[in-house]
Order: C-alpha cells, then structure tokens, then sequence
C-alpha cells in the first residue's frame, strides 16, 4: 500500500480548526495563505491520480480525491446519481463525495 502525503506551508483551513482539539493546534506553525503552492500540490496530487489510475490502482478512500463515479458503468451511475438526487435534491450532504 501507497499512499502520497503532501506537508507544505499553507494556512490551517476551516476543517482543521473545527475538528482539531485547540491543545494540538497550538503546536501547530501559523503560516500565511500560500495558494500557489496549495495549487502546486492539488496539480501534483491530480497528476499521481491519474498515474494511479493507468495501473488499475485502487485507494481505501475512494470516491473523494480517487474517481469513483467515473469507473460506474452507465446503469448503476445512474441508480446512484438517482439515489443522491432523492435523499439530497439540495447537494448538501457531502458536496463532491464519490463524485456526485
């Protein structure tokens, strides 16, 4: 099993300031905003993806950052994207996920 890790200096989003017990984020280095490299890093992390993907590689975290939606045969695509749209006609729930 591989899994890429990317550490860069970026600003802590919303996500971690919520979910990471304060006593732990003060151990954290406070860095500005840095979107270039955060753009560096999606554009890598894109690019090993899709590398992934031509080796018929698959991830335990599937359907966030690793396609799912796109490797459905049309049917079951379908079924699931019918599913979302009756128990989340908004796209509330989980935006993005399984790439719905």
């Amino acid at each position: 099993m591989i899994e890429p890790v990317f550490y860069w200096p970026d600003r802590l989003n919303a996500l971690h300031r919520h979910t990471v017990d304060d006593a732990v984020l003060a151990k954290f280095t406070a860095f500005p905003d840095n979107p270039a490299a955060r753009a560096e890093v999606m554009r890598l992390r894109g690019e090993i993806v899709a590398l992934f993907g031509t080796m018929g590689a698959a991830h335990l975290q599937i359907g966030r950052l690793y396609p799912y939606l796109g490797g459905l045969e049309t049917p079951p695509r379908y079924l699931l994207e019918a599913i979302k749209d009756h128990l989340d006609p908004e796209g509330r729930m989980n935006p993005g996920a399984l790439g719905l």
